[in-house]
């Protein structure tokens, strides 16, 4: 029985994931297809390579620059500093730490000179998370511990942190 929930769970994922995957690339399509103003190329970068984040982090590096290098010539300081969010966890899971670092921090200076206090928590989050990923236990505490008290701040939800927190202990 086991078996068979097993096997049925295995399909049904892998259906997800090739349906996420279909829409991807139909995302991708309209990129290279379709007239879109730079804020519309902007979104859909962004969700090109958010969806690559879980799957693939070349892609999502390769998408996230690009998105990058649209926005920050737009002006578009919020999605600046998001897109250094993604290309810092993309390359913290392909043990880049040196890179991540840049790419994190990048996001925190940004996250605190807009005083947007959710991305200030978020990237204290990231932060530690690469820290974690790094083995580098004393000094993700301290990011988790800070983005906690961001969270506290903003009444954000203190769970995701709390979880991520206790899986060092």
């Amino acid at each position: 029985m086991k078996q068979i929930l097993s096997l049925c769970l295995f399909v049904l994922l892998a259906l997800n994931a090739n349906g996420q995957s279909l829409n991807v690339d139909s995302l991708v399509n309209v990129l290279n297809t379709k007239e879109l103003t730079d804020d519309e190329k902007i979104n859909v970068y962004w969700k090109v390579s958010q969806f690559y984040l879980e799957y693939d982090s070349d892609e999502c590096i390769l998408y996230s620059n690009k998105g990058l290098l649209l926005a920050e010539k737009e002006g578009n300081k919020r999605r600046v500093a998001t897109f250094n969010n993604l290309l810092g966890i993309a390359y913290y899971k392909k043990n880049s730490f040196d890179t991540s670092y840049v790419y994190l921090n990048n996001y925190l200076e940004k996250a605190i000179k807009l005083d947007d206090k959710y991305l200030i928590s978020q990237a204290y989050n990231s932060l530690a998370t690469m820290y974690k990923q790094k083995e580098d236990f004393p000094i993700a505490v301290d990011y988790y511990m800070k983005s906690l008290a961001a969270n506290d701040v903003i009444n954000e939800n203190r769970a995701i942190t709390l979880i991520n927190l206790s899986t060092i202990h």
